[in-house]
């Protein structure tokens, strides 16, 4: 798919140079004098003067209000805050990711700085309070790398398993030129506590064993928000931390250490929450020397606010509806029969819950059945006949039917229902 071009200014020649390549190619290639508001749906190569094209993209999902390409340098207006503008290289997704908060930034790259796939140097400008968080490629995993910014050292990182290291600016702005280079290695003349993980939090009432730690929502089961707070337990040496939606960190930040952050359970992802999902947010912890903890995570299921929760094994009927369900997830099986209720001790008229139909609606109704000790799955009509499901488990996939949907009961319950035909 071409790269998504919004705002495009009126010049007849770039117009006409675009249909061309339209017709020739299913990559868009950014040329010297082309200038765009533009949201990137495709990586899209950068033709600079000293590189070959294919050398340097602009990834997928980039954005920017405008951006010029003359001889060998790239400048890039105005990315936007909460979005992220990426250089791609053979080498790396992420050679250079860019994601701005509390403003706007420019980005300038001269393609001199372009070695081996990987990016040596880059250009930023804004003005406070913008924050620009950092993913840079680098040529090697677990390796020290040192930030300069306009030739002062900023800090030293260590790239993770993925070649890349992550950081935050968020030091004065005005035109900021950062490097990366080799860091300091043991026996650079570092203290020896420099090479030492975070230490240990201090014990507290709701962390006794002092472990490093990440609470979702002061430890609720369900939410029914987009949103969480995080409570996070580090210890005194700690300056900086990364979260993430994922366990391997992936495009994840290191922002400075915070107890208590608001976080998107979803990140920049485009999907929607799935009722009933569990979702898992991960944490590590970082000294100002860079070296990590250990990952935390904890988890919370989410059940949209419109949606009672209702608990596995309970009963319940839609108001002015004489139906009665028991409940398994996300599946309702109908209770054909009162003289089921008999056939379990737990079972009673007293415990059905009276629901809007909105929420009865909700839940997928189920007719599989099978006995505790009895591989054969049936299936129920309302005739309280019973069919056996005499089928090969690819079958049954195949048929639409899921695991998940057989209900497990006992055998009283099994032989109520009259024999009917088995199922081929």
């Amino acid at each position: 798919m071409l790269s998504k071009l919004k705002n495009f200014p009126i010049n007849f020649p770039a117009i006409l140079i675009c249909l061309i390549l339209v017709l020739i190619s299913s990559v868009f290639l950014i040329k010297a004098g082309s200038r765009a508001k533009v949201q990137f749906t495709a990586d899209t190569i950068v033709s600079l003067s000293g590189i070959t094209d294919g050398d340097l993209y602009i990834a997928n999902t980039s954005e920017c209000d405008s951006l010029s390409v003359s001889g060998s340098t790239l400048t890039v207006n105005d990315i936007p805050a909460g979005s992220s503008f990426i250089l791609k290289t053979s080498s790396h997704n992420n050679a250079l990711k860019i994601t701005p908060s509390g403003g706007v930034l420019d980005l300038s790259f001269d393609s001199s700085n372009l070695s081996s796939g990987n990016i040596t140097q880059w250009t930023l400008t804004g003005s406070s309070p913008v924050q620009a968080t950092h993913i840079v490629g680098t040529p090697e995993a677990n390796k020290w790398y040192a930030i300069k910014v306009n030739g002062a050292l900023l800090n030293n990182y260590q790239s993770n398993s993925s070649n890349e290291i992550s950081f935050t600016y968020n030091g004065g702005w005005s035109s900021k030129t950062f490097t990366i280079e080799e860091g300091s290695a043991p026996g650079s003349g570092l203290p020896p506590a420099a090479y030492n993980p975070p230490a240990q939090p201090e014990p507290t009432p709701e962390n006794p064993n002092n472990n490093f730690s990440i609470i979702i929502n002061n430890n609720d089961e369900y939410t029914n928000n987009q949103t969480v707070t995080l409570k996070l337990n580090a210890g005194s040496d700690t300056e900086r931390m990364a979260i993430s939606n994922t366990e391997d960190f992936k495009n994840a930040s290191q922002i400075p250490y915070q107890k208590e952050y608001q976080w998107d359970l979803l990140g920049n992802s485009r999907s929607l929450l799935q009722e009933g999902n569990t979702y898992t947010v991960y944490a590590k912890f970082y000294t100002q020397y860079g070296v990590a903890s250990e990952v935390v995570s904890d988890s919370i299921i989410y059940i949209n606010k419109s949606n009672p929760i209702i608990p596995n094994g309970s009963l319940i009927r839609s108001v002015n509806d004489y139906k009665v369900y028991i409940i398994n997830n996300n599946y309702k099986r109908h209770i054909l029969d009162g003289k089921i209720f008999d056939f379990y001790g737990h079972l009673n008229w007293d415990s059905i819950q009276e629901v809007d139909p909105s929420t009865v609606n909700n839940y997928q109704e189920s007719f599989l059945i099978r006995a505790s000790n009895d591989y054969k799955v049936y299936e129920i009509d309302n005739d309280k006949t019973k069919h056996w499901l005499n089928i090969t488990a690819e079958e049954f996939i195949n048929s639409g039917r899921k695991w998940e949907m057989i209900y497990v009961v006992n055998e009283k319950e099994r032989d109520f229902y009259g024999e009917g035909k088995e199922i081929k």
